[in-house]
């Protein structure tokens, strides 16, 4: 019975680390596609950072 208590922990934390791999995924892609819009907006504005 432990065994199969100590597998289902094992599952529920594999979906946990993945929920989260996925979330920063997103994360990450959101903020370097804003990053690359803002530098684009910039550079067409011929602002001088």
């Amino acid at each position: 019975m432990k065994a199969f208590q100590t597998a289902g922990l094992r599952i529920n934390m594999e979906r946990e680390i993945k929920r989260q791999v996925v979330k920063g995924s997103i994360a990450y892609a959101a903020l370097f596609s804003l990053s690359f819009i803002l530098h684009i907006v910039f550079a067409a504005k011929d602002y001088d950072i």
